[in-house]
């Protein structure tokens, strides 16, 4: 898709990698479900994981997608 010029496909299909990992963590370390959501940054605060500024403002740049 890159080398298609489909960028926007792209970024949505990294988008649904970040947020399935995320899911998979909250599953492995809650041993919950995940909330249904997509918002990266709230996912993301559910499993405890400290991140930096840089990458904070990447996940919610990438959940637009």
């Amino acid at each position: 898709m890159y080398r298609a010029k489909g960028y926007q496909y792209v970024i949505f299909c990294c988008q649904q990698s970040i947020e399935k990992m995320i899911k998979a963590i909250i599953l492995d370390k809650m041993n919950e479900s995940p909330p249904r959501i997509h918002q990266l940054m709230r996912l993301n605060e559910k499993t405890g994981i400290t991140v930096s500024d840089q990458q904070v403002d990447f996940l919610r740049e990438l959940s637009a997608y």
